[in-house]
């Protein structure tokens, strides 16, 4: 079944923003961001083949962001590679909702709790 063409244009912002956050981070050597910025492609990747677990990678991967910045790790426009990383969840939820709403909460609230647990973790590491 084709995607949905605002699942589409979220999920090329996503991999867009990804990118350019990974060429920046490898270029000034911050490999932690690397990390970050990869988990979000591989996110990205599985929606782009329709799998749901790709947009709860991708939002547990954009959560992270702005809690690094939050914590003092990481630039103020760390902010919007959060926003853009967290669009596709954001444009798939209504269907998520309307096959099960409980399930799309926890899955969304694991999702940004993993995130937030790993920006907090390297936060404690570095």
């Amino acid at each position: 079944m084709p995607l949905a063409a605002r699942v589409r244009a979220s999920l090329h912002a996503a991999s867009m923003v990804a990118l350019a956050t990974m060429a920046r981070s490898i270029l000034f050597e911050k490999w932690i961001t690397v990390l970050a910025s990869l988990l979000l492609l591989i996110g990205v990747g599985a929606a782009w083949r329709a799998r749901t677990w790709g947009v709860g990678l991708a939002l547990a991967a954009a959560s992270a962001f702005p809690v690094a910045q939050m914590l003092g790790m990481a630039p103020g426009w760390f902010w919007l590679v959060g926003v853009a990383g967290a669009l596709p969840f954001l444009v798939s939820w209504r269907p998520m909702v309307l096959f099960d709403r409980s399930a799309a909460v926890l899955y969304a609230a694991l999702s940004v709790a993993a995130g937030t647990a790993s920006a907090v973790a390297c936060s404690a590491l570095i």
